[in-house]
């Protein structure tokens, strides 16, 4: 009886973290195939590190680190100019959103969107400072604030919604 009953947690797990990882597949197929999502005035939005975030908050630290690292991957293998800056971001992202949910912070949306606009401002600057700012020259300070800065102002706005989706996909309230 008891077997049966783990059997059948463990299917549903795994059938949990399927669908997590289609959602991160199809946020990357979004957020960088042209056309796919808008880029008001050449402005990106950073999709996946909400989603990241969000994941990590409803599947903890360890599960959340992975799906950290699977969008990284995801990310460096199409990049042209990081060298692994995504993987070792995203997957501190996770953890870190997981580990604090797990030990700090309640799980809910002000959290959520608090947690994800702090990692979007880590993760744009970050990326800026070891991808971008050589390369940009003088102008660097415009480029950070006009693109980076921005970039994470504009993805902030579809947060709430992400949560919402990562929410009903783990099955859980909190």
């Amino acid at each position: 009886m008891d077997s049966d009953r783990l059997n059948n947690e463990n299917r549903i797990n795994l059938i949990r973290r399927i669908k997590l990882a289609v959602i991160i597949l199809i946020t990357f197929l979004i957020q960088n195939t042209a056309g796919l999502f808008p880029h008001p005035w050449g402005i990106p939005a950073m999709l996946l590190v909400p989603v990241i975030v969000c994941t990590g908050m409803f599947e903890r630290e360890i599960p959340g680190m992975i799906f950290g690292l699977f969008a990284g991957i995801l990310l460096d293998a199409f990049s042209a100019e990081s060298l692994c800056f995504h993987s070792v971001a995203l997957t501190l992202t996770g953890f870190l959103s997981g580990i604090l949910i797990t030990r700090l912070l309640r799980n809910n949306l002000n959290t959520s969107i608090l947690l994800s606009i702090i990692s979007l401002l880590v993760y744009n600057s970050a990326y800026f400072v070891f991808c971008i700012w050589k390369s940009a020259g003088a102008s660097a300070l415009n480029v950070y604030t006009g693109k980076y800065l921005t970039s994470a102002a504009y993805t902030a706005l579809f947060i709430p919604v992400i949560y919402l989706i990562i929410r009903t996909v783990s099955g859980r309230k909190k």
